[in-house]
């Protein structure tokens, strides 16, 4: 039951179903663990869904990845973490505080 396309798939893995493995195993079923880091440059959402975007954490910042979509398995492979962004249209500025989802 998981997307097709690439990062898709493996962003509901993540979110989804290994927490879910896990509690079957015995474990809490928690969502994955976040951490709050800061962006090293400014970036734009837009949409009325939350977007969990390739990122390359590297110390006390992330670096947005350029992704072109959910299909992008190049871009995914350079990525350590997933930003999680909230749904909504915005504009983030380099230094803001975002969420990370390791990898």
């Amino acid at each position: 039951g998981l997307p097709g396309n690439p990062v898709s798939t493996l962003v509901s893995f993540r979110l989804f179903v290994l927490p879910a493995l896990r509690a079957l195993a015995g474990e809490a079923c928690v969502p994955p663990p976040t951490e709050s880091v800061a962006l090293s440059k400014p970036m734009e959402h837009h949409g009325g869904r939350p977007t969990y975007f390739p990122g390359r954490r590297n110390g006390a910042v992330v670096d947005p990845l350029d992704w072109k979509g959910s299909a992008d398995l190049a871009t995914l492979t350079q990525a350590n973490c997933l930003i999680a962004l909230p749904a909504g249209d915005y504009r983030l500025e380099t230094g803001v505080q975002v969420a990370l989802i390791a990898l």
